[in-house]
């Protein structure tokens, strides 16, 4: 693999393997803030046969969508894909009408 200069502000482990019910088959989804620049950067560093979804933010307020909402749906653990993903789009609405 090469080598990557991909310096990440903050990083969120979030999806099923922190409050959902993952399976064998269940990738690991990591959110990262960092700059547009370098995410373009890690993204293409990003292979196929990895089981890891990485989601590049470089919104702060983004970024602490995910992290709030993770935190919530790991107090309803374990929560369906259903169920998170209406959760973060709630937040996103909210956040969208200030």
């Amino acid at each position: 693999m090469d080598q990557c200069k991909c310096v990440a502000f903050s990083a969120i482990l979030t999806g099923s393997r922190v409050y959902g019910k993952p399976t064998e088959d269940s990738d690991i989804d990591l959110v990262v803030l960092m700059s547009p620049e370098k995410g373009a950067d890690l993204a293409a560093l990003m292979g196929e046969g990895l089981n890891l979804n990485v989601i590049v933010e470089t919104d702060p307020k983004q970024f602490e969508i995910w992290g709030v909402g993770t935190a919530l749906l790991t107090a309803q653990a374990p929560v369906s894909r259903d169920t998170a993903v209406a959760v973060f789009a709630e937040m996103r609405e909210k956040e969208a009408r200030k």
